[in-house]
């Protein structure tokens, strides 16, 4: 059985080669996530890439990969970014797409429980493919997502433009 630690020193080795800059963070007291990665995209820092242990029940720990665009979503906008996340959410292959409204910020998130039976580098190697698989698709979709947040167009305009969104 992995102990988180080791699992922890390993993902963090492993997201040092694909990221610009990664730290960890112990949690603070009282918080339920025992450790936190910040990474930034490599490619200019679109967005942190955060992952989160949390201790909800004994030995089943959950495993969180929360990824944030540099981008704040202005107040009149967040419609047309839960317009985008309500579609999205329907075909993205992992995770999901919402605002955190008092933040004014979009996310990309999955859970997972982590098979922790595996070697800490069989599940380091996981969740950076899950990691790899976030960014290919929130970075195809960046670019519709900051040109709603900023109120430069719509959901329908963006429809209308992409084959994609169109369900």
């Amino acid at each position: 059985m992995t102990e988180r630690n080791d699992f922890i020193e390993e993902l963090d080795k492993k997201i040092q080669e694909i990221t610009e800059t990664s730290s960890i963070e112990e949690a603070e007291e009282g918080n339920r996530s025992s450790a936190l990665f910040t990474t930034t995209q490599e490619g200019g820092g679109i967005s942190l890439f955060e992952t989160a242990f949390f201790d909800l029940w004994d030995d089943y720990p959950l495993l969180e990969i929360l990824v944030t665009p540099q981008f704040e979503v202005k107040e009149e906008a967040i419609p047309e970014i839960e317009k985008l996340a309500t579609n999205l959410n329907f075909t993205i292959p992992i995770g999901h797409l919402g605002v955190q409204h008092e933040a004014k910020r979009m996310y990309y998130r999955y859970m997972f429980t982590p098979d922790m039976e595996k070697s800490a580098e069989e599940l380091a190697e996981q969740t950076v493919e899950i990691y790899k698989r976030m960014a290919m698709i929130f970075g195809s979709i960046v670019d519709i997502c900051e040109r709603l947040a900023s109120g430069e167009s719509t959901f329908e305009e963006e429809e209308a433009k992409n084959e994609n969104l169109k369900q």
